[in-house]
């Protein structure tokens, strides 16, 4: 797309907008990028989202120099996505201002929740002092569209505690397709034959950094502490890898892995405010 060079030096000026607009270029999942000129041919707005799997989507925060132009990119940028069969949309502002919020409620966005950014410093922490718990088999899986591997992490997604919301609107096809299309590599822990949990990583070469994009355990096994062996072996196979952090975000309501996280080493990094639109509920302008 020739407008993704000039939106993102007009969004991200202090990123270097060639390097991002070749990603973005090479995603396997489309970029919508949105401009709105004044009668000179001046860039007045611009909006950049991107259509997720599973009915997905996501919006870097629009910018522009009125708000009526805010507001008209990112109309256009709902509708695109809308278009590619989005039918919930996130957000993840910075500092959103005053007039940024009131810009995105324009829009159909709400303000849902936060996220808490958290990280494990494996330099300072090093291993976990208590060896796992249980013993179980932890196998990394090759095809996560594998049928019986999606109904595993539908049953671990079950009362998910991480922004449910994202779920409204959206079968629990859509859910699982979002989720088993997930980079990194995707693990699953069993018990003899049953089983137990499973669990996504993500290695950020750039940051020496494993992020831990899901863990989720099925209910029957819950609350008897193969959460927290399974995070061990995050850590674990992390300082193996010498990675020198473990990254995970939770949402702020989300009490439970909170305290999983911060019992386990990890301490606050960053929040970010979420916010959601859900797609199919707005009326078209």
């Amino acid at each position: 797309m020739s407008e993704w060079p000039t939106v993102c030096r007009w969004l991200f000026p202090k990123t270097d907008a060639a390097t991002l607009g070749n990603q973005l270029s090479h995603s396997r999942d489309p970029v919508g990028a949105f401009v709105a000129r004044d009668s000179a041919d001046q860039i007045r707005a611009a909006a950049l989202v991107q259509a997720l799997p599973g009915a997905l989507g996501v919006a870097w925060p629009p910018r522009g120099d009125s708000p009526a132009a805010t507001v008209a990119v990112l109309r256009a940028a709902c509708e695109w996505l809308r278009s590619n069969h989005v039918k919930v949309c996130q957000a993840f502002p910075e500092t959103p201002t005053p007039p940024d919020r009131a810009s995105w409620e324009r829009c159909g966005f709400r303000l849902t929740t936060q996220l808490i950014f958290l990280e494990y410093d494996c330099l300072r922490e090093g291993i976990p002092p208590q060896p796992p718990q249980w013993e179980f088999t932890l196998t990394a899986i090759s095809d996560p569209h594998e049928p019986s591997f999606t109904r595993t992490v539908a049953v671990t997604h079950d009362e998910t505690g991480d922004c449910p919301e994202l779920n409204f609107g959206r079968t629990p096809e859509q859910i699982v397709e979002g989720m088993a299309s997930l980079e990194g590599q995707w693990f699953l822990a069993q018990q003899a034959t049953d089983p137990v949990a499973v669990m996504n990583l993500k290695r950020h070469a750039d940051r020496n950094a494993v992020e831990l994009q899901y863990l989720g355990v099925v209910p029957a096994y819950r609350r008897r502490g193969y959460g927290t062996d399974l995070l061990k072996y995050a850590i674990l196979g992390a300082i193996v890898a010498q990675a020198e952090v473990v990254t995970v975000a939770v949402d702020a309501r989300n009490t439970a892995a909170l305290q999983l996280y911060t019992r386990s080493g990890f301490v606050e990094r960053d929040r970010r405010e979420v916010w959601l639109a859900h797609l199919s509920e707005l009326k078209r302008k």
